[in-house]
């Protein structure tokens, strides 16, 4: 695909299926009904190429010709940038580098975490078959000097990267899809390959194949791809410009402590966007001294110690369970920490976790977002049965968010079924409606068929909400409804 033509049809047909298909449509598509946008123009290429110092590989510069970005084309990835966004890794994103280095020292990578040569202990005839096998194989030099084209969306790790040390005769280059979860990378010969993979991709998901089903478009090729042909170095063309790196991690981390109230703001606004979920591959134990240091100082902002919390929940060791956790009854820093806490529970199956929540949920009226994330670590990362009682407290608690009410009771129902069964059906019958309502909605979670008969009773209920929740949980628990 090197023409507009091609990925007008190739875009059009990807558009159409996904707006069909039931997937979630971004806001900024519901009025347009188009995942793309409008073309760049020549000179918005021109200036990118003179700034990269390199001519753009002939299907991704096409590509942009048909529309400056793409959203969702992959399930984690938020959007293929436009032009102006186009940016060499090294500068856009030291923070990953600096997380993959630090995993590929400890825990290694595709190739064991060491230099293994320019095919990462393959042969070339092996390196560029482009096969299942192969392609979670990477020159780790060539990542680093990769060029970003799409962005991840919030809390995830997967990116597009375009390798222009890899370079068909063709003038392709390689383009990369990167994530934390994929072992390696996988590689493939061109963007258009890229693009048609994922494509793919998103077809088995809609036709409900295994996770195990692989799209077609895995080499070997043939022709100018083929595994024996030569491939280089994008050849330069203009000096290039480089741009400001962005801050690392550690560099923001120190800022948080510069004599300046401003610099320290602006280091807790940007740790702010860079928090995402924990990996062991990014854990970074010499950031704990300094970060613990800030969560407790008391003569810090409180944005800046909520930025040392999140961070420690991002790239923490099992040392950072006892200060957030000492933190989380503190109000400007709950939120924080309570999410700190959540990326933490993951892997670090602390009980001191499971205590500083069960303590918060038993406050009279807890923080909304807080609570819900309490409710959840203690439900899914901890199956803990101490929060029967205080769910319950919460299930009948009506000046508490109905929706947090809700999530009590289905947390209820997970932790400790039987109860929650006998507890959920007694309170169909309760006097207040809406306590009546989270008991119909959540005793389906129970499965158990007691709860058919109370449940048909509310069929009259004088609350519409009951009702409507009676007949669904009715339905699922296979009595009927009329």
């Amino acid at each position: 695909m090197t023409s507009i033509e091609e990925w007008r049809e190739f875009l059009r047909r990807w558009n159409e299926e996904y707006l069909a298909s039931g997937e979630p449509i971004p806001k900024s598509v519901r009025g347009s009904r188009w995942l793309g946008f409008d073309p760049a123009s020549e000179e918005e290429i021109e200036t990118l190429e003179r700034r990269l110092g390199y001519r753009l590989p002939p299907s991704y510069r096409a590509f942009l010709l048909t529309t400056n970005g793409w959203r969702r084309p992959a399930a984690a990835v938020k959007r293929l940038r436009a032009a102006k966004k186009v940016e060499w890794l090294e500068v856009d994103d030291p923070q990953l580098l600096e997380a993959w280095t630090i995993g590929e020292q400890m825990y290694g990578g595709g190739g064991g975490g060491k230099d293994r040569g320019e095919f990462d202990g393959l042969t070339a005839r092996e390196y560029f078959r482009y096969d299942a096998v192969t392609s979670g194989h990477y020159n780790r030099a060539h990542f680093r000097q990769s060029l970003k084209i799409a962005d991840e969306i919030e809390g995830d790790s997967q990116i597009f990267l375009l390798n222009p040390r890899c370079v068909a005769e063709d003038g392709e280059w390689e383009a990369w899809d990167f994530a934390n979860w994929i072992p390696g990378v996988v590689r493939h010969p061109s963007f258009a390959h890229l693009m048609r993979a994922q494509y793919e991709a998103f077809r088995l998901y809609q036709d409900g194949a295994p996770e195990t089903a692989k799209p077609k478009h895995i080499g070997p090729y043939t022709g100018v791809y083929a595994p024996d042909r030569p491939r280089h170095a994008a050849e330069k063309i203009s000096p290039g410009q480089l741009r400001k790196a962005r801050p690392t991690i550690e560099q923001l981390v120190a800022d948080l402590e510069n004599s300046s109230p401003k610099v320290r703001k602006d280091a807790a606004k940007a740790l702010f966007r860079e928090f995402k979920p924990r990996a062991m591959a990014d854990v970074r134990p010499h950031l704990m001294a300094p970060l613990t240091r800030i969560l407790t100082s008391r003569d810090a902002e409180a944005d800046v110690r909520a930025a040392a919390a999140m961070m420690l929940g991002s790239y923490g060791t099992a040392d950072a369970v006892g200060p957030l956790a000492d933190a989380l009854p503190d109000p400007q820093l709950a939120m924080s920490v309570a999410s700190a806490l959540q990326y933490l529970s993951i892997d670090v199956k602390d009980t001191r976790i499971a205590d500083a929540f069960l303590k918060y949920l038993e406050r009279p009226k807890p923080d909304r977002f807080v609570a819900d994330q309490a409710l959840g670590v203690l439900q899914h990362s901890f199956h803990d049965t101490r929060l029967a009682p205080i769910a319950l407290r919460m299930i009948d608690n009506a000046s508490l968010d109905l929706e947090l009410r809700f999530a009590a009771a289905f947390a209820l129902a997970d932790v400790d079924r039987a109860r929650a069964a006998d507890e959920l059906i007694a309170r169909l019958a309760h006097a207040d409606s809406s306590t009546r309502h989270v008991a119909a909605t959540a005793v389906r979670q129970t499965g158990d068929r007691r709860a058919i008969e109370p449940l048909r009773a509310l069929l009259r209920d004088g609350d519409a909400a009951v009702r409507q929740q009676a007949e669904t949980s009715l339905r699922i628990l296979g009595g009927d409804p009329h």
